[in-house]
């Protein structure tokens, strides 16, 4: 069984994964402040990343499918703004799978494998979290990505941070 290319109908996707994926007439949802990235590689790691958040909007939307083994999975389509070429092709990639905690409370979403090339770098883990901005008392998503750098153990952070589609 291959990955399905067609959207799962809203009706079929887990109540676990909906916060996480857009409704068919849901627009694009965008990356909004604030954008972190680990201060040793700021240089290196911040140029992959969007810049000048609001300038220019940068978009995308996650929509939900059958995985080879036909389990529910969340993945991004749909790119608009100035997005680096590689850190789109590493985004298409992502599989996200949702990991309950503290029972099936929608916690987050997380793509752990496989670790995804990116030049001298390689993503190891990719988390979609909801939390809550308290400067603007909003919900929030924030994705926390985990880099590591080639012939190096040393790990990496930087989180990126998008509006819900819904309130």
């Amino acid at each position: 069984m291959t990955e399905s290319s067609t959207e799962l109908p809203w009706n079929e996707v887990p109540a676990p994964l909906k916060p996480f994926v857009a409704q068919p007439d849901d627009h694009a949802t965008e990356i909004v402040e604030p954008l972190y990235v680990d201060w040793r590689e700021a240089a290196t790691l911040a140029a992959w990343h969007p810049q000048e958040i609001g300038a220019d909007p940068y978009r995308f939307k996650h929509v939900a499918y059958r995985d080879k083994s036909g389990k529910e999975v969340v993945k991004v389509q749909d790119f608009e703004g100035d997005w680096d070429n590689g850190m789109r092709e590493v985004m298409k990639k992502l599989r996200f799978y949702h990991h309950p905690q503290d029972g099936d409370v929608p916690e987050h979403l997380a793509h752990t494998s496989p670790a995804l090339p990116f030049g001298n770098w390689t993503v190891t883990r990719w988390i979609v979290t909801i939390t809550s901005d308290f400067t603007t008392n909003r919900k929030i998503h924030q994705d926390v990505v985990t880099w590591k750098k080639a012939n190096s153990e040393e790990e990496f952070i930087s989180v990126m941070s998008w509006l819900p589609y819904r309130p």
